[in-house]
């Protein structure tokens, strides 16, 4: 069926311009314009009002003709029709959800429930019953392409496909995780220098302040890198510190003339193939009455001796220092 073309004028119903009483309300003697009045019981019924031997009556078929084209009016007129009917009452205006849409209060809404015959009708501002068309006109779409602003908080987290383009949303473990653990790949191009902990592992990255400096006094390890550590219980008991160089003060036993103590270091920075670099701090009690060395270097720990050079036995708490230079076999 071709489009049809708008009738160029103002829409008006069959008979509206009847005189007199040549059109009344169906099956009656009065004459009406309002669309209740003629949407009477025997309007319902139709040409049953007329007897079997009788003819229909000029007033009752423009009365017909009245009541029907004055509806096509009355939607020329509203574009979209009134919603009608008592809020809560049975037996009103059917309406069907996604089909019906109704004015009111000025705004147009769709119905989102059925409602007739045993369901009641509801006043279209019920939220349940009906959606402001403004409401669905500005809602997300499932197709086509939207600007969509403000800030939306979702309950659960949209699923994205993966960003191709700068500024595309990412999905879950296409970026960098605040907490979990991930394997990044690729050149990653940072515009300001990452701030990362103090490194406990051989492959971790490391600061500024855990690296070899050079600076106009020499060079060594920076601010920060460093770290103390105090023996407990006896000169052969293991200290743990996880830094690249650092002191070690050690317990106060007693050490006799010419004997050699052994304690180990659990650093997790050291690595087969380093080298640790020990001397006494200076001082501290009896600088000269000891020698120091590293006998054996493994992963994770290194081995520091310290033997007493003296005639006597001492019981000094020496602090040692040290420093890891790191090696390589290829």
């Amino acid at each position: 069926m071709s489009l049809i073309t708008r009738f160029n004028g103002a829409f008006k119903a069959f008979a509206s311009e009847a005189t007199g009483t040549f059109r009344t309300v169906f099956g009656g003697t009065t004459q009406s314009n309002d669309l209740t009045d003629n949407l009477t019981a025997d309007f319902k019924t139709g040409w049953e009002i007329v007897g079997t031997n009788d003819e229909p009556t000029i007033e009752d078929f423009n009365a017909m003709g009245y009541t029907l084209s004055q509806v096509l009016a009355y939607i020329h007129q509203v574009g979209i029709i009134e919603w009608s009917g008592t809020d809560g009452v049975v037996g009103g205006q059917d309406y069907y959800a996604g089909k019906s849409f109704v004015g009111y209060g000025g705004d147009i809404y769709v119905a989102l429930l059925n409602s007739g015959g045993s369901i009641e009708a509801r006043v279209p501002t019920n939220v349940t019953y009906w959606k402001k068309l403004g409401d669905v006109v500005n809602a997300v779409l499932l197709t086509g392409n939207q600007t969509i602003a403000g800030i939306k908080t979702f309950s659960s987290s949209p699923i994205v496909p993966n960003a191709t383009t700068a500024t595309q949303a990412m999905a879950y473990g296409q970026g960098v995780n605040l907490t979990e653990a991930q394997t990044i790949a690729g050149v990653k191009t940072f515009s300001s220098s990452p701030i990362v902990p103090v490194p406990t592992l051989v492959n971790q990255a490391i600061s500024m302040g855990n690296i070899i400096e050079k600076t106009g006094v020499g060079i060594g390890y920076g601010t920060g890198s460093g770290g103390t550590v105090t023996q407990l219980t006896s000169k052969s008991t293991t200290v743990t510190l996880n830094k690249p160089c650092g002191m070690i003060t050690m317990h106060n036993a007693s050490l006799a003339a010419g004997a050699i103590a052994q304690f180990i270091v659990s650093n997790s920075l050291c690595a087969l193939g380093d080298t640790v670099i020990v001397n006494q701090n200076t001082g501290t009690p009896n600088t000269q009455a000891y020698q120091y060395r590293c006998p054996g270097v493994q992963n994770g720990s290194f081995i520091l001796e310290i033997k007493n050079t003296t005639a006597g036995a001492l019981s000094d708490a020496p602090v040692i220092c040290f420093a890891i230079i790191k090696g390589a076999t290829a």
